[in-house]
């Protein structure tokens, strides 16, 4: 998870340089398009960061897992565990108190996007995906 903080941290680094006078929106993606072209991006653990985008009210981050420690199907099948790892990267990212991290939130809430982990499994193809709808985003704000 702190790989992806790390990752958010880039994103949100490059986001706050963008001018003032584009629409929160079209600041994300320009960003986006920027930070893609360091991916791939090793994220430790048997994980690879391989994209990510812009998906309709969603900001979208793929990862690439080798299962080796154990398959995927063990988070998509099982709700708890899905909901767990929710949790550890919400407290990671959305109640974080890093500044940068609260201007890439103040972005996505202006443009009410949200965000998720899609996670793809490489032996079994299978997918897990953490989801923060626009709706969590905005209310971790308050």
């Amino acid at each position: 998870m702190k790989k992806i903080f790390s990752l958010l941290m880039l994103v949100v680094m490059t986001i706050s340089m963008a001018t003032t006078a584009c629409s929160s929106t079209d600041r994300i993606d320009a960003e986006i398009r920027a930070y893609q072209k360091h991916l791939p991006e090793d994220l430790g653990d048997g994980m690879v960061m391989t994209n990510v985008a812009h998906e309709g009210n969603y900001i979208v981050y793929t990862a690439e897992y080798n299962e080796s420690e154990f398959p995927i199907s063990l988070i998509s099948s099982e709700p708890a565990i899905l909901e767990l790892l929710k949790a550890g990267v919400g407290a990671e990212i959305l109640q974080s108190g890093d500044s940068d991290i609260q201007k890439l939130l103040e972005l996505m809430r202006d443009a009410n996007m949200g965000m998720k982990y899609v996670i793809i499994g490489l032996k079994t193809g299978e997918q897990a995906v953490i989801t923060f709808t626009p709706e969590e985003i905005q209310s971790a704000a308050d």
